[in-house]
């Protein structure tokens, strides 16, 4: 049986991913579903968020035009086109993971919907006829083969997207971390800037604290809801009263409930961290914890160079006198 077959079916997920891949990424994705690895951005997600990111390569742009004597030539070449490749090559990799998260969660929650239909046909306390018996065992049967190959394809997706996520989520990161040392810096010498100067930094850090952290919730919920789905299964089986079933049915569910209770699925960023609900306080931890240093650290160095500035006025007076 492949997935061409199967009845949860797992064509969509091939029209989602995207993007070049490895050999053997390619090669089992055809394997299992005939098709070929597409390339196109035809996904709405990455238009919107290529959308968003216009118009914060835009705000910044302007930044630059407003605030500094840079010839325009000299912005587009250092600042706005490396800035576009960037951000282009981000929303795109971002766009694929989190549509194949939600494919294979949506395939996992058809596994899942067919094993709360078993466990509601084989209550105990109704008799069963042998033709039910055999139809809820060849139900088993497809059940956990497809949960093997949606399994053994969410190990390859995490595989071939680890490093993606991982660059991804840590310029992310840098991006909120940028942001708020920005607000720091400009809360800590309001003094020396301009108030139009002043509140322009206030709205674009915000705009782009917000997008980044807005970029990596999604990207944390999609991969928290395919390992949540995953794991699912095992949690409705584990509901059920196995040693009602007839002997034969019994067995085929203990074995499955045995194969789901060893399929435990992790998305990681590269393997260093887990992708999920968890990082996200994780990372508000560290942020403001990273804001309080910046603060500490910015209001230091004010107060050492208006020492300095103090002692050497001093200085010259008295060489002066």
């Amino acid at each position: 049986m492949t997935f061409k077959n199967l009845p949860y079916g797992v064509n969509p997920i091939c029209r989602l991913v995207n993007a070049r891949h490895s050999a053997r990424f390619v090669e089992e994705l055809k394997r299992h579903s005939g098709r070929t690895v597409e390339s196109g951005r035809h996904l709405p997600e990455f238009w919107f968020r290529t959308a968003v990111s216009a118009v914060f390569i835009t705000m910044l742009h302007y930044k630059y035009r407003k605030f500094t004597d840079m010839p325009t030539t000299a912005i587009l070449v250092q600042t706005t086109l490396p800035l576009c490749c960037c951000v282009c090559a981000g929303s795109t990799l971002e766009s694929q993971y989190t549509a194949v998260c939600r494919a294979l969660a949506q395939e996992f929650a058809s596994v899942n919907s067919q094993a709360q239909g078993l466990r509601r046909g084989l209550q105990p306390g109704i008799r069963h006829n042998l033709r039910d018996q055999w139809a809820a065992t060849e139900q088993l049967v497809r059940l956990s083969d497809a949960h093997c190959r949606l399994v053994r394809l969410v190990r390859l997706f995490n595989d071939e997207y680890g490093a993606s996520i991982f660059f991804t989520t840590a310029g992310l990161l840098l991006s909120q971390i940028y942001a708020l040392n920005d607000i720091v810096s400009v809360v800590v010498v309001s003094d020396t800037f301009e108030a139009t100067y002043e509140l322009y930094s206030y709205v674009l850090d915000a705009f782009t604290w917000t997008f980044a952290w807005s970029r990596l919730w999604w990207i944390c919920y999609r991969a928290d809801d395919l390992t949540g789905q995953v794991h699912l299964t095992a949690k409705i089986m584990l509901e059920n009263d196995i040693n009602s079933y007839t002997e034969n049915t019994r067995k085929m569910a203990l074995d499955f409930l045995d194969q789901l209770l060893h399929r435990h699925v992790r998305i990681t960023a590269w393997g260093f961290y887990d992708v999920n609900k968890e990082l996200l306080f994780m990372v508000l931890g560290y942020q403001f914890g990273l804001c309080l240093i910046c603060t500490q650290f910015t209001t230091s160095g004010m107060q050492l160079v208006n020492n300095l500035t103090t002692v050497q006025k001093n200085s010259t007076t008295s060489i002066e006198n």
